[in-house]
């Protein structure tokens, strides 16, 4: 039996424009890079290390990817200047 895909057809789009968490999602966050632990302490100018030591304490938001370890600039730069995050 033979699979066939219609070509034709237009996946169905849904618009999620009055929800406030995907203006969020699709303004900001989907543009913004994920860091590596060297990318964060290069660009706040610190040791790795004292990275290591932040996440480790839960002063700074982090992401896993599988065994990786992933930082948003911005969430870091908020988390440091007394802001709170959630986890």
């Amino acid at each position: 039996m033979e699979n066939k895909i219609d070509l034709g057809k237009t996946p169905q789009v849904t618009s999620m424009e009055g929800s406030p968490k995907a203006k969020v999602l699709f303004d900001n966050r989907i543009s913004e890079k994920f860091l590596t632990f060297d990318e964060l302490a290069e660009k706040l100018n610190v040791s790795v290390h004292t990275v290591r030591k932040w996440r480790k304490q839960e002063k700074i938001p982090y992401y896993r990817f599988g065994r990786s370890l992933r930082f948003r600039a911005s969430e870091i730069l908020t988390s440091l200047k007394g802001g709170n995050y959630e986890k």
